[in-house]
Protein backbone atom coordinates (compact mmCIF):
# COMPACT_ATOMS: atom_id res chain seq x y z
CA UNK A 1 0.00 0.00 0.00
CA UNK A 2 2.82 2.43 0.82
CA UNK A 3 4.52 1.57 -2.43
CA UNK A 4 1.33 2.44 -4.35
CA UNK A 5 1.09 5.78 -2.53
CA UNK A 6 4.64 6.58 -3.52
CA UNK A 7 3.82 5.89 -7.17
CA UNK A 8 0.85 8.24 -7.03
CA UNK A 9 2.99 11.20 -5.84
CA UNK A 10 5.91 10.56 -8.22
CA UNK A 11 4.94 13.37 -10.67
CA UNK A 12 5.36 15.99 -7.90
CA UNK A 13 8.84 14.67 -7.15
CA UNK A 14 9.71 14.68 -10.84
CA UNK A 15 8.51 18.28 -11.12
CA UNK A 16 10.66 19.55 -8.25
CA UNK A 17 13.67 17.63 -9.56
CA UNK A 18 13.23 19.19 -13.00
CA UNK A 19 13.03 22.63 -11.40
CA UNK A 20 16.35 22.03 -9.67
CA UNK A 21 17.88 20.87 -12.98
CA UNK A 22 16.65 24.02 -14.72
CA UNK A 23 18.22 26.19 -12.02
CA UNK A 24 21.56 24.48 -12.61
CA UNK A 25 21.25 25.16 -16.36
CA UNK A 26 23.77 23.53 -18.66
CA UNK A 27 26.36 22.75 -15.97
CA UNK A 28 27.19 19.13 -15.24
CA UNK A 29 25.51 17.44 -12.26
CA UNK A 30 27.69 15.24 -10.06
CA UNK A 31 24.87 13.83 -7.95
CA UNK A 32 21.12 14.31 -7.64
CA UNK A 33 18.43 12.68 -5.51
CA UNK A 34 14.86 13.13 -4.32
CA UNK A 35 13.63 13.23 -0.74
CA UNK A 36 10.07 12.76 0.43
CA UNK A 37 9.89 13.70 4.13
CA UNK A 38 9.82 17.04 5.93
CA UNK A 39 11.72 17.69 9.17
CA UNK A 40 8.67 16.60 11.18
CA UNK A 41 8.29 13.38 9.11
CA UNK A 42 5.36 14.61 7.03
CA UNK A 43 5.07 13.85 3.31
CA UNK A 44 7.16 16.31 1.24
CA UNK A 45 8.42 16.59 -2.32
CA UNK A 46 12.00 17.79 -2.62
CA UNK A 47 15.23 17.33 -4.55
CA UNK A 48 18.92 18.03 -3.94
CA UNK A 49 21.66 18.25 -6.59
CA UNK A 50 25.43 18.66 -6.48
CA UNK A 51 26.97 20.65 -9.34
CA UNK A 52 30.54 21.88 -9.20
CA UNK A 53 31.13 23.38 -5.76
CA UNK A 54 27.47 24.19 -5.10
CA UNK A 55 24.48 22.31 -3.74
CA UNK A 56 21.03 23.15 -5.18
CA UNK A 57 17.87 22.16 -3.33
CA UNK A 58 14.15 22.88 -3.38
CA UNK A 59 10.98 21.58 -1.75
CA UNK A 60 7.39 21.62 -3.01
CA UNK A 61 6.67 24.72 -5.08
CA UNK A 62 9.36 26.77 -3.33
CA UNK A 63 12.32 28.50 -4.92
CA UNK A 64 15.57 26.71 -5.64
CA UNK A 65 18.19 27.56 -2.99
CA UNK A 66 21.95 27.07 -3.07
CA UNK A 67 24.71 26.31 -0.58
CA UNK A 68 28.45 26.22 -1.10
CA UNK A 69 29.94 22.75 -0.63
CA UNK A 70 32.50 24.29 1.71
CA UNK A 71 29.64 25.31 4.05
CA UNK A 72 28.60 21.67 4.56
CA UNK A 73 31.15 20.79 7.23
CA UNK A 74 31.18 17.28 8.72
CA UNK A 75 28.26 16.25 6.49
CA UNK A 76 26.76 12.84 7.30
CA UNK A 77 23.89 10.59 6.24
CA UNK A 78 22.34 9.44 9.52
CA UNK A 79 19.92 6.51 9.49
CA UNK A 80 17.04 6.68 11.94
CA UNK A 81 14.07 4.29 12.31
CA UNK A 82 12.53 4.12 8.84
CA UNK A 83 14.22 7.28 7.52
CA UNK A 84 17.57 8.82 6.68
CA UNK A 85 18.69 12.41 7.32
CA UNK A 86 21.47 14.57 5.82
CA UNK A 87 23.07 16.63 8.60
CA UNK A 88 26.01 19.03 8.64
CA UNK A 89 27.87 21.39 10.98
CA UNK A 90 27.07 25.08 10.49
CA UNK A 91 29.35 27.15 12.72
CA UNK A 92 29.14 24.70 15.57
CA UNK A 93 25.38 24.21 15.15
CA UNK A 94 24.01 20.94 13.80
CA UNK A 95 21.61 21.47 10.87
CA UNK A 96 19.53 19.11 8.77
CA UNK A 97 19.58 19.58 5.00
CA UNK A 98 16.83 17.08 4.14
CA UNK A 99 15.12 13.87 5.20
CA UNK A 100 13.72 10.87 3.32
CA UNK A 101 12.40 7.39 3.83
CA UNK A 102 14.76 4.51 3.12
CA UNK A 103 13.74 4.36 -0.53
CA UNK A 104 16.26 7.12 -1.35
CA UNK A 105 18.92 6.07 1.17
CA UNK A 106 21.49 4.84 -1.38
CA UNK A 107 21.32 8.03 -3.48
CA UNK A 108 21.63 10.16 -0.34
CA UNK A 109 24.70 8.23 0.80
CA UNK A 110 26.31 8.73 -2.62
CA UNK A 111 25.60 12.46 -2.41
CA UNK A 112 27.23 12.71 1.02
CA UNK A 113 30.30 10.81 -0.20
CA UNK A 114 30.65 13.24 -3.13
CA UNK A 115 30.41 16.31 -0.90
CA UNK A 116 32.94 14.94 1.59
CA UNK A 117 35.33 14.03 -1.23
CA UNK A 118 35.17 17.57 -2.66
CA UNK A 119 35.74 19.14 0.78
CA UNK A 120 38.71 16.85 1.35
CA UNK A 121 40.14 17.44 -2.14
CA UNK A 122 39.75 13.80 -3.19
CA UNK A 123 38.68 12.48 -6.61
CA UNK A 124 35.90 9.93 -7.09
CA UNK A 125 34.45 7.64 -9.75
CA UNK A 126 30.90 6.58 -10.57
CA UNK A 127 29.97 3.15 -9.25
CA UNK A 128 28.02 0.65 -11.34
CA UNK A 129 24.61 1.65 -10.02
CA UNK A 130 25.26 5.33 -10.67
CA UNK A 131 26.16 4.54 -14.25
CA UNK A 132 22.53 3.54 -14.75
CA UNK A 133 21.24 6.96 -13.66
CA UNK A 134 24.06 9.36 -14.57
CA UNK A 135 25.78 10.00 -17.90
CA UNK A 136 29.31 8.54 -17.62
CA UNK A 137 30.70 11.35 -19.80
CA UNK A 138 29.27 14.54 -18.27
CA UNK A 139 27.60 13.33 -15.05
CA UNK A 140 24.20 14.70 -16.06
CA UNK A 141 21.32 12.54 -14.75
CA UNK A 142 19.40 10.69 -17.40
CA UNK A 143 15.83 11.85 -17.88
CA UNK A 144 13.29 9.60 -16.17
CA UNK A 145 12.65 6.54 -18.30
CA UNK A 146 15.72 7.05 -20.49
CA UNK A 147 19.41 6.12 -20.64
CA UNK A 148 20.23 8.67 -23.33
CA UNK A 149 22.02 11.88 -22.33
CA UNK A 150 20.62 14.86 -24.24
CA UNK A 151 23.98 16.65 -23.98
CA UNK A 152 26.21 13.79 -25.16
CA UNK A 153 23.92 11.94 -27.58
CA UNK A 154 25.39 11.35 -31.05
CA UNK A 155 22.68 13.10 -33.07
CA UNK A 156 24.14 12.02 -36.41
CA UNK A 157 24.01 8.39 -35.30
CA UNK A 158 20.39 8.82 -34.19
CA UNK A 159 19.44 10.33 -37.55
CA UNK A 160 21.20 7.54 -39.47
CA UNK A 161 19.40 4.95 -37.37
CA UNK A 162 16.06 6.67 -37.97
CA UNK A 163 16.64 6.97 -41.73
CA UNK A 164 17.11 3.21 -41.78
CA UNK A 165 13.33 2.96 -41.39
CA UNK A 166 12.94 5.04 -44.57
CA UNK A 167 15.37 2.94 -46.63
CA UNK A 168 12.77 0.38 -47.84
CA UNK A 169 10.70 3.28 -49.17
CA UNK A 170 13.61 5.20 -50.71
CA UNK A 171 12.16 4.94 -54.25
CA UNK A 172 8.89 6.61 -53.25
CA UNK A 173 10.70 9.31 -51.26
CA UNK A 174 13.11 10.04 -54.15
CA UNK A 175 10.12 10.30 -56.49
CA UNK A 176 8.49 12.78 -54.09
CA UNK A 177 11.71 14.83 -54.00
CA UNK A 178 11.83 14.84 -57.83
CA UNK A 179 8.29 16.19 -57.83
CA UNK A 180 9.54 18.90 -55.48
CA UNK A 181 12.17 19.78 -58.08
CA UNK A 182 9.54 19.96 -60.84
CA UNK A 183 7.30 22.29 -58.85
CA UNK A 184 10.33 24.42 -57.92
CA UNK A 185 11.30 24.72 -61.59
CA UNK A 186 7.73 25.65 -62.56
CA UNK A 187 7.70 28.36 -59.89
CA UNK A 188 10.63 29.98 -61.74
CA UNK A 189 8.82 29.90 -65.09
CA UNK A 190 5.67 31.77 -64.03
CA UNK A 191 7.42 35.13 -63.28
CA UNK A 192 9.12 34.99 -66.71
CA UNK A 193 5.76 34.53 -68.45
CA UNK A 194 4.29 37.30 -66.33
CA UNK A 195 7.08 39.71 -67.33
CA UNK A 196 6.59 38.79 -71.01
CA UNK A 197 2.83 39.37 -70.68
CA UNK A 198 3.26 42.82 -69.10
CA UNK A 199 6.04 44.17 -71.33
CA UNK A 200 5.01 42.74 -74.69
CA UNK A 201 1.22 42.99 -74.44
CA UNK A 202 -0.32 44.79 -71.45
CA UNK A 203 2.15 47.72 -71.29
CA UNK A 204 3.03 47.80 -74.98
CA UNK A 205 1.69 50.63 -77.17
CA UNK A 206 -0.51 49.41 -80.05
CA UNK A 207 1.10 52.06 -82.28
CA UNK A 208 4.59 50.62 -81.74
CA UNK A 209 3.61 47.02 -82.29
CA UNK A 210 1.21 47.55 -85.15
CA UNK A 211 -1.93 46.88 -83.17
CA UNK A 212 -2.76 44.41 -80.38
CA UNK A 213 -1.61 40.82 -80.85
CA UNK A 214 -4.40 38.89 -79.19
CA UNK A 215 -3.08 35.50 -80.32
CA UNK A 216 0.23 36.01 -78.45
CA UNK A 217 -1.61 37.47 -75.47
CA UNK A 218 -3.94 34.48 -75.21
CA UNK A 219 -1.05 32.07 -75.74
CA UNK A 220 0.90 33.60 -72.83
CA UNK A 221 -2.14 33.53 -70.55
CA UNK A 222 -2.83 29.88 -71.43
CA UNK A 223 0.85 29.07 -70.85
CA UNK A 224 0.62 30.59 -67.35
CA UNK A 225 -2.56 28.62 -66.73
CA UNK A 226 -0.87 25.42 -67.95
CA UNK A 227 2.12 25.98 -65.63
CA UNK A 228 -0.24 26.51 -62.67
CA UNK A 229 -2.25 23.37 -63.57
CA UNK A 230 0.86 21.19 -63.93
CA UNK A 231 2.23 22.54 -60.65
CA UNK A 232 -1.07 21.76 -58.92
CA UNK A 233 -1.07 18.22 -60.34
CA UNK A 234 2.51 17.65 -59.17
CA UNK A 235 1.61 18.83 -55.65
CA UNK A 236 -1.39 16.50 -55.52
CA UNK A 237 0.66 13.49 -56.66
CA UNK A 238 3.44 14.39 -54.22
CA UNK A 239 0.98 14.67 -51.31
CA UNK A 240 -0.49 11.24 -52.11
CA UNK A 241 2.96 9.63 -52.36
CA UNK A 242 4.09 11.24 -49.09
CA UNK A 243 0.87 10.18 -47.30
CA UNK A 244 1.16 6.54 -48.41
CA UNK A 245 4.87 6.37 -47.62
CA UNK A 246 4.39 8.10 -44.29
CA UNK A 247 1.75 5.59 -43.21
CA UNK A 248 4.07 2.69 -44.03
CA UNK A 249 6.95 4.29 -42.14
CA UNK A 250 4.91 5.01 -39.02
CA UNK A 251 3.67 1.41 -38.99
CA UNK A 252 7.30 0.22 -39.09
CA UNK A 253 8.33 2.68 -36.37
CA UNK A 254 5.48 1.76 -34.05
CA UNK A 255 6.04 -1.96 -34.59
CA UNK A 256 9.75 -1.57 -33.77
CA UNK A 257 9.04 0.37 -30.57
CA UNK A 258 6.22 -1.98 -29.53
CA UNK A 259 8.33 -5.09 -30.21
CA UNK A 260 11.11 -3.62 -28.06
CA UNK A 261 8.93 -3.19 -24.98
CA UNK A 262 8.33 -6.94 -24.28
CA UNK A 263 12.09 -7.50 -24.67
CA UNK A 264 12.90 -5.06 -21.85
CA UNK A 265 13.90 -6.39 -18.44
CA UNK A 266 11.53 -6.19 -15.49
CA UNK A 267 13.76 -3.51 -13.98
CA UNK A 268 13.58 -1.32 -17.07
CA UNK A 269 9.82 -1.71 -17.39
CA UNK A 270 9.26 -0.95 -13.70
CA UNK A 271 11.08 2.38 -14.11
CA UNK A 272 8.54 3.46 -16.73
CA UNK A 273 4.81 3.96 -16.37
CA UNK A 274 2.30 2.55 -18.85
CA UNK A 275 1.53 6.09 -19.98
CA UNK A 276 5.20 6.72 -20.78
CA UNK A 277 5.41 3.63 -22.95
CA UNK A 278 2.16 4.46 -24.77
CA UNK A 279 3.42 8.00 -25.46
CA UNK A 280 6.59 6.57 -27.03
CA UNK A 281 4.60 4.26 -29.30
CA UNK A 282 2.05 6.88 -30.39
CA UNK A 283 3.23 10.49 -30.09
CA UNK A 284 6.98 10.13 -30.60
CA UNK A 285 6.67 7.88 -33.63
CA UNK A 286 4.28 10.41 -35.21
CA UNK A 287 6.88 13.19 -34.76
CA UNK A 288 9.59 11.00 -36.31
CA UNK A 289 7.35 10.12 -39.26
CA UNK A 290 6.77 13.83 -39.89
CA UNK A 291 10.53 14.36 -39.75
CA UNK A 292 11.22 11.72 -42.42
CA UNK A 293 8.36 12.49 -44.81
CA UNK A 294 7.90 16.20 -44.10
CA UNK A 295 10.90 18.07 -42.80
CA UNK A 296 13.69 16.29 -44.73
CA UNK A 297 12.01 16.56 -48.18
CA UNK A 298 11.03 20.18 -47.47
CA UNK A 299 14.63 21.04 -46.59
CA UNK A 300 15.69 19.57 -49.94
CA UNK A 301 12.98 21.46 -51.83
CA UNK A 302 13.45 24.82 -50.13
CA UNK A 303 17.24 24.56 -50.34
CA UNK A 304 17.09 23.68 -54.05
CA UNK A 305 14.66 26.52 -54.74
CA UNK A 306 16.87 28.95 -52.86
CA UNK A 307 20.01 27.89 -54.74
CA UNK A 308 18.19 28.03 -58.11
CA UNK A 309 16.82 31.56 -57.66
CA UNK A 310 20.04 33.23 -56.48
CA UNK A 311 21.84 32.82 -59.87
CA UNK A 312 18.68 33.93 -61.71
CA UNK A 313 18.54 37.12 -59.66
CA UNK A 314 22.20 37.93 -60.36
CA UNK A 315 21.60 37.39 -64.09
CA UNK A 316 18.59 39.75 -64.08
CA UNK A 317 20.17 42.50 -61.94
CA UNK A 318 23.25 41.79 -59.84
CA UNK A 319 23.02 45.07 -57.90
CA UNK A 320 19.50 44.35 -56.75
CA UNK A 321 20.46 40.75 -56.02
CA UNK A 322 23.08 42.03 -53.56
CA UNK A 323 20.41 44.06 -51.77
CA UNK A 324 18.38 40.88 -51.36
CA UNK A 325 21.32 38.82 -50.08
CA UNK A 326 22.65 41.38 -47.56
CA UNK A 327 20.07 40.69 -44.76
CA UNK A 328 20.62 36.92 -44.92
CA UNK A 329 23.81 36.79 -42.78
CA UNK A 330 22.09 38.94 -40.12
CA UNK A 331 19.18 36.52 -39.93
CA UNK A 332 21.51 33.52 -39.83
CA UNK A 333 23.58 35.06 -37.02
CA UNK A 334 20.46 35.84 -35.00
CA UNK A 335 19.18 32.25 -35.16
CA UNK A 336 22.67 30.88 -34.51
CA UNK A 337 22.86 33.00 -31.35
CA UNK A 338 19.53 31.74 -29.95
CA UNK A 339 19.72 28.13 -31.17
CA UNK A 340 20.67 26.72 -27.73
CA UNK A 341 17.87 28.63 -26.01
CA UNK A 342 15.33 27.41 -28.58
CA UNK A 343 16.52 23.83 -28.11
CA UNK A 344 16.11 24.04 -24.33
CA UNK A 345 12.72 25.78 -24.63
CA UNK A 346 11.07 23.15 -26.76
CA UNK A 347 12.73 20.23 -25.03
CA UNK A 348 11.12 21.38 -21.77
CA UNK A 349 7.79 21.79 -23.56
CA UNK A 350 8.06 18.28 -25.00
CA UNK A 351 8.71 16.82 -21.54
CA UNK A 352 5.79 18.76 -20.04
CA UNK A 353 3.39 17.58 -22.77
CA UNK A 354 4.70 14.03 -22.45
CA UNK A 355 4.06 14.17 -18.69
CA UNK A 356 0.43 15.24 -19.31
CA UNK A 357 -0.11 12.34 -21.70
CA UNK A 358 1.53 9.94 -19.27
CA UNK A 359 -0.74 11.00 -16.41
CA UNK A 360 -3.83 10.68 -18.61
CA UNK A 361 -2.92 7.17 -19.74
CA UNK A 362 -2.04 6.05 -16.20
CA UNK A 363 -5.18 7.53 -14.66
CA UNK A 364 -7.54 6.00 -17.21
CA UNK A 365 -5.82 2.62 -17.38
CA UNK A 366 -5.76 2.39 -13.58
CA UNK A 367 -9.11 4.05 -12.92
CA UNK A 368 -10.38 1.05 -10.95
CA UNK A 369 -7.39 1.21 -8.61
CA UNK A 370 -7.87 4.96 -8.21
CA UNK A 371 -11.51 4.53 -7.21
CA UNK A 372 -10.86 1.59 -4.90
CA UNK A 373 -8.32 3.57 -2.86
CA UNK A 374 -10.31 6.83 -3.04
CA UNK A 375 -7.57 8.70 -4.93
CA UNK A 376 -9.87 10.72 -7.23
CA UNK A 377 -8.97 14.11 -5.69
CA UNK A 378 -5.27 13.28 -5.68
CA UNK A 379 -5.40 12.38 -9.37
CA UNK A 380 -7.33 15.58 -10.15
CA UNK A 381 -4.67 17.69 -8.42
CA UNK A 382 -1.91 15.71 -10.12
CA UNK A 383 -3.41 16.30 -13.56
CA UNK A 384 -4.17 19.96 -12.81
CA UNK A 385 -0.54 20.60 -11.84
CA UNK A 386 0.68 18.86 -14.99
CA UNK A 387 -1.55 20.81 -17.39
CA UNK A 388 -0.81 24.09 -15.61
CA UNK A 389 2.93 23.43 -15.91
CA UNK A 390 2.53 22.52 -19.59
CA UNK A 391 0.47 25.64 -20.26
CA UNK A 392 2.98 27.90 -18.48
CA UNK A 393 5.93 26.45 -20.38
CA UNK A 394 4.05 26.68 -23.68
CA UNK A 395 3.13 30.31 -23.00
CA UNK A 396 6.73 31.26 -22.19
CA UNK A 397 8.01 29.48 -25.29
CA UNK A 398 5.46 31.06 -27.61
CA UNK A 399 6.11 34.49 -26.10
CA UNK A 400 9.85 34.13 -26.71
CA UNK A 401 9.33 32.73 -30.21
CA UNK A 402 6.96 35.54 -31.13
CA UNK A 403 9.52 38.08 -29.98
CA UNK A 404 12.18 36.50 -32.21
CA UNK A 405 10.15 35.93 -35.37
CA UNK A 406 8.87 39.51 -35.92
CA UNK A 407 12.46 40.75 -35.73
CA UNK A 408 13.56 38.13 -38.26
CA UNK A 409 10.67 38.99 -40.59
CA UNK A 410 11.50 42.69 -40.26
CA UNK A 411 15.11 42.05 -41.28
CA UNK A 412 13.86 40.02 -44.23
CA UNK A 413 11.46 42.81 -45.18
CA UNK A 414 14.29 45.34 -45.32
CA UNK A 415 15.65 43.63 -48.41
CA UNK A 416 12.23 43.58 -50.08
CA UNK A 417 11.63 47.29 -49.50
CA UNK A 418 15.17 48.18 -50.64
CA UNK A 419 14.61 46.25 -53.89
CA UNK A 420 11.24 47.92 -54.38
CA UNK A 421 12.74 51.42 -54.00
CA UNK A 422 15.78 50.84 -56.23
CA UNK A 423 13.91 48.87 -58.89
CA UNK A 424 11.09 51.43 -58.85
CA UNK A 425 13.52 54.26 -59.62
CA UNK A 426 15.05 52.18 -62.44
CA UNK A 427 11.59 51.80 -64.01
CA UNK A 428 10.93 55.53 -63.65
CA UNK A 429 14.30 56.31 -65.27
CA UNK A 430 13.61 53.86 -68.08
CA UNK A 431 16.49 51.53 -67.18
CA UNK A 432 14.11 48.64 -66.45
CA UNK A 433 10.62 47.75 -67.60
CA UNK A 434 7.55 47.14 -65.47
CA UNK A 435 7.63 43.50 -66.55
CA UNK A 436 11.22 43.13 -65.31
CA UNK A 437 10.22 44.77 -62.03
CA UNK A 438 7.29 42.36 -61.70
CA UNK A 439 9.54 39.38 -62.43
CA UNK A 440 12.18 40.55 -59.96
CA UNK A 441 9.65 41.13 -57.18
CA UNK A 442 8.14 37.70 -57.82
CA UNK A 443 11.58 36.11 -57.44
CA UNK A 444 12.19 38.15 -54.28
CA UNK A 445 8.93 36.79 -52.83
CA UNK A 446 9.95 33.26 -53.79
CA UNK A 447 13.46 33.53 -52.31
CA UNK A 448 12.21 34.96 -49.03
CA UNK A 449 9.70 32.11 -48.76
CA UNK A 450 12.47 29.56 -48.05
CA UNK A 451 14.16 32.02 -45.68
CA UNK A 452 11.00 32.47 -43.62
CA UNK A 453 10.39 28.72 -43.71
CA UNK A 454 13.96 27.96 -42.62
CA UNK A 455 13.47 30.18 -39.58
CA UNK A 456 11.20 27.44 -38.18
CA UNK A 457 13.78 24.66 -38.70
CA UNK A 458 15.43 25.00 -35.22
CA UNK A 459 12.06 24.54 -33.56
CA UNK A 460 11.07 21.54 -35.67
CA UNK A 461 14.49 19.92 -35.40
CA UNK A 462 14.39 20.24 -31.61
CA UNK A 463 11.03 18.46 -31.50
CA UNK A 464 12.34 15.68 -33.75
CA UNK A 465 15.64 15.22 -31.89
CA UNK A 466 13.86 15.08 -28.52
CA UNK A 467 11.57 12.33 -29.78
CA UNK A 468 14.53 10.45 -31.27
Amino acid sequence: MKHKDFQFVAPEQIAVKNRVKEAIGGDSITSIFEYNLSFDNQRAYGAVALSGNKVFFSEGDGEVKTLAVSDLKDIEAICYVGCVSVEYNDGGELRELCRSDMLNAENIQRFVKRVRAINEGRSFEFDEEEKNVLCPHCGTPFREGSKICNKCADRKKLVRRLMGFAKPYATALVFAVLLYFVTSGLSLVSPMLQAHLIDDYINASPVNVGGPDFSGFYLTVFAMLGVAAISLLMRIIRSIVIAKTGNKIIVALRKAVFDKIPMMSMGDISRRTAGELITRVTSDTQVLKNFITGLVPEIVQQGTLFLAIIPALFVINWKLALLIVIPMPLISLMFFAVRSKIRRMYRRQWHANSNVNTILHDAFSGIRVVKVFGMEKAEEKRFERAIRSSADISFRNERTWNLIMPVANFLIGIGEYAVLIVAGFQVIDGVSTIGELSQLLAYVGIIYGPLRWMAFIPRRLTEAMTSM
